[in-house]
């Protein structure tokens, strides 16, 4: 069965109860959320199915109107390829299972791969790019041993969910967006006075 895709104009994006009402409004029945909208979100709408959210740590959500996955993914992988259903309220919600069609390693600062349960860096290799236009060293950086090396530290749990932990580097998301630090960094230094 087909459907009819939305693109809700960003200021209703940026009032959460505006966005409520659209969707009210629009019977819409799939949404994507970044965890940081989702998290004050109150559903108005009797259509409403499915939100996915992605882009940033999810965490004491779930929902009895509608089904909640947590999806996974960078833009190097050119979309999510983890995902897990929300069954209940987590502190931390895993980010699931790879698709079939991805393999994973979690690996130390060595290199190594841990041990069940134990923290390392996410790596993984699929149907992904295998480098960044361009860039040489960026890819020689990132993309090693045939793995994309994601930057990110998880943990595997005993059910085979992976947990996402944190950031290996400095940088941050906010309301889904990638910020580097560094970046903000060198433009404030830039400005007379700082």
């Amino acid at each position: 069965k087909g459907g009819i895709a939305n693109f809700i104009p960003t200021e209703i994006i940026k009032d959460i109860r505006m966005f409520e009402d659209y969707l009210a409004k629009h019977q819409i029945e799939f949404v994507f959320m970044p965890p940081s909208l989702l998290a004050h979100f109150h559903n108005k709408s009797a259509h409403l199915k499915v939100v996915m959210a992605a882009a940033e740590r999810l965490s004491g959500v779930s929902s009895s109107s509608y089904k909640i996955y947590n999806h996974y993914g960078q833009t190097e992988t050119g979309g999510t390829f983890f995902s897990f259903f929300v069954d209940k309220e987590y502190e931390n919600t895993p980010i699931g299972k790879p698709d079939a069609d991805v393999e994973y390693c979690i690996l130390d600062t060595e290199g190594k791969p841990v041990k069940p349960g134990e923290e390392g860096e996410l790596c993984v290799r699929g149907p992904f790019t295998t480098g960044y236009y361009k860039e040489p060293e960026q890819t020689e950086d990132l993309f090693r041993d045939g793995w994309l090396h994601t930057g990110d530290i998880v943990s595997q749990l005993p059910d085979g969910n992976v947990l996402y932990v944190n950031r290996k580097d400095w940088m941050v998301k906010i309301n889904g967006q990638r910020v580097e630090p560094g970046e903000v960094e060198a433009i404030i230094k830039q400005v007379d006075g700082v």
